[in-house]
């Protein structure tokens, strides 16, 4: 009995660690961004936001997907805010701005260029360049000749060499 005493605690303990949800609570937007920049948007302008700023909003959870290409119900919950976002008339970068501001700018699947961003957008292009000069090294290596075939003939210094001409020519002469 002594033993079940401690399971009991402990599980009635964890009921509400369990029951928490598993997306963080999102700020309030006013407090983020202030008041919407324009009315509030209906109809196919609406949907046309909705669509352009779920594409350039990364899904924390899949991060490789935007959320209107991720599946995950953290992806399906933040699409809501921005629906309601634009319904309340915020615009896309009022959104994009809302996102950076709660998750940090990763959460953008087009970083802005400045500060230690420009490493992610510099980067690439200094791996192609060097791996670029690495390749064209490699092949005028390819194309030199040979270090000894690059020299004048070693018939014309080798004092061994010429010893051995002497005596050939020395013993033709004397046939």
């Amino acid at each position: 009995m002594k033993a079940l005493i401690p399971a009991i605690a402990l599980a009635a303990l964890s009921v509400p660690l369990v029951a928490q949800p598993i997306t963080p609570a999102m700020p309030e937007v006013r407090e983020v961004i202030g008041d919407p920049a324009s009315a509030p948007q209906t109809g196919e302008s609406a949907e046309q936001i909705i669509e352009e700023t779920s594409a350039v909003v990364r899904c924390p959870v899949c991060q490789g997907l935007s959320i209107a290409d991720s599946p995950s119900q953290m992806a399906v919950e933040m699409r809501g805010v921005v629906r309601e976002m634009v319904h309340a008339g915020y615009s896309k970068e009022q959104i994009l701005q809302y996102f950076a501001t709660s998750y940090g700018e990763f959460v953008l699947l087009d970083p802005p260029r400045r500060g230690v961003n420009w490493i992610v957008w510099i980067a690439p292009l200094i791996i192609l360049l060097a791996g670029a000069a690495i390749l064209m090294r490699a092949i005028r290596r390819r194309a030199e000749p040979p270090a000894e075939a690059a020299t004048e003939p070693a018939g014309e210094t080798d004092p061994l060499l010429l010893r051995a001409r002497a005596i050939g020519e020395g013993v033709s002469e004397g046939e």
